[in-house]
């Protein structure tokens, strides 16, 4: 796969993310003049915690862009990454159809479905399964896929990577149709996580990828995904 893709695709996100922190820092600054409360909120939450009066931190805030910026709302916690890489694959000719599914899972056994099914249970649904991020249709082919942008590693990051290893295991046992189309599941690992070496040398993508023992299943970054998807299916047909 090229690796000017990888670096267009790691440009265009430090540009997007740069654009949607500074955008919230912005807002935080309208917000505090305006005393919305989700931002008062979070001045009484730090007040409380490093025991400071709740005016100097105000004071702080609309005279220090770094202190407002601590008060801002986060990216990440704005579902910034899953909208990135959904715009992602949207830009990629040959994609339509792209959905973020309401309430998808795959379960153990491989079979998919969704939340209603579990309306015997009491709407509880196992752990066991795995929820799914986008679908869409490229060419003949149905994809379904769950995705994770992991940074550096740490405790939440292997809590993510475990989540996508459930579901490329849970989609090890699935039969390649679902309602009578031929389908293929995904599961997209973005972020330099992934790159990183494990205790025997690999990487972590190259782990994830030896998990794949189904026949419709596999492991990638986004940012290889057209070129895969040229290899496994053929030029698009249709860029609906």
């Amino acid at each position: 796969m090229s690796a000017d893709k990888k670096s267009d695709f790691e440009s265009l996100l430090a540009s997007e993310l740069r654009a949607a922190t500074l955008k919230n820092i912005s807002e935080a600054g309208k917000s505090l003049s305006e005393k919305e409360p989700w931002i008062m909120k979070k001045i009484r939450s730090a007040a409380s915690r490093y025991y400071m009066d709740e005016s100097k931190i105000v004071k702080a805030a609309k005279s220090h862009e770094y202190a407002l910026a601590t008060l801002s709302k986060r990216p990440n916690a704005q579902n910034f990454y899953e909208n990135f890489v959904r715009a992602y694959i949207g830009n990629i000719r040959g994609v339509h159809k792209l959905e973020k599914p309401d309430s998808l899972f795959i379960q153990d056994n491989g079979t998919i479905l969704s939340k209603e099914s579990y309306k015997d249970s009491g709407g509880q649904v196992p752990e066991s399964t795995k929820s799914i991020d986008f679908t869409w249709q490229y060419n003949e082919v149905r994809i379904y896929a769950a995705h994770k942008y992991t940074g550096e590693s740490g405790g939440m990051q292997d809590n993510q990577r475990s989540e996508l290893e459930r579901f490329i295991k849970n989609a090890n046992n699935f039969s390649g149709s679902y309602q009578g189309a031929r389908t293929f599941l995904l599961a997209l690992c973005d972020g330099p996580y992934y790159d990183q070496p494990r205790a025997r040398g690999e990487s972590r993508l190259v782990k994830m990828q030896s998990l794949c023992q189904g026949a419709a299943v596999w492991a990638l970054p986004s940012w290889e995904l057209e070129d895969w998807l040229r290899e496994k299916f053929g030029e698009p047909e249709s860029s609906e």
